[in-house]
């Protein structure tokens, strides 16, 4: 399968993990298009192509990419777009079931991620798979943070309910990355003690180490889980 994978920052885990991924996965064949932030708003939906608009954004995605200078849709079988402000919103338990399903839709109608997914199909059939912004590590706190949250199941569940797009579907996290219901395992968390990545130094954005972005072993179980849901469903080229 040929993946063409979007993201932000959040998907440098993915590209890392995908590294060491590739020599024991000979069926599929990644190509990464990232850039930190939300660059990614500046792709064009063009010619059956999302096309930057910009140098910056364009130089960024020739690195990730390999020197792709846009994403052609024709050349890939499925597109697995990551993060790009696309979070799961946790709720306290006083809240309403109407209330979670509303914010749980505007979680995913309101993010770049599902706008991206919007342009990929103006341009393009081929099947479309989002991943949320992971959940933060367990030991970060919110002022006026519930106490009681709402499940990361129920909430998830609920987006993946809210979308309304052909052929495009939300994965949920991983199980075994999660703790507490509703945080992404400690250990997980991204530090300065990996190695480069060879896209850009997240430690220059976002500090040494933080409890937002996650570390090679996430994406190696986050890919690996993804690889077995393409498999399961056979998600298979028209020939």
């Amino acid at each position: 399968m040929k993946i063409c994978v979007l993201g932000n920052s959040h998907a440098i885990s993915l590209f890392k993990a995908w590294n060491s991924l590739i020599y024991t996965n000979p069926d599929h064949n990644m190509t990464f298009f990232v850039k930190p932030q939300q660059s990614l708003a500046d792709l064009v939906a063009t010619d059956g192509c999302l096309v930057p608009d910009n140098a910056e954004l364009l130089e960024a995605i020739k690195l990730s990419s390999g020197g792709f200078d846009r994403v052609n849709l024709a050349d890939f079988d499925i597109c697995l777009i990551h993060g790009l402000q696309l979070f799961v919103p946790i709720l306290g338990d006083e809240f309403s079931v109407a209330v979670r399903q509303l914010t749980a839709q505007e979680a995913v109608t309101n993010s770049l991620g599902f706008e991206t997914a919007l342009k990929v199909r103006s341009q393009s059939d081929i099947p479309i798979y989002l991943g949320h912004c992971p959940l933060n590590c367990k030991g970060r706190t919110y002022p006026g943070q519930n106490p009681n949250p709402v499940p990361y199941r129920t909430m998830v569940s609920q987006m993946i309910d809210s979308i309304r797009l052909s052929k495009t579907w939300l994965l949920p996290q991983p199980p075994e990355t999660i703790v507490d219901g509703v945080c992404s395992r400690a250990d997980l968390a991204r530090d300065r003690a990996e190695p480069d990545n060879g896209i850009v130094d997240l430690s220059l954005i976002y500090g040494v180490r933080d409890n937002k972005h996650m570390n090679e072993e996430f994406g190696i179980l986050w890919l690996t889980a993804f690889f077995e849901h393409i498999a399961a469903i056979r998600v298979l080229p028209e020939t």
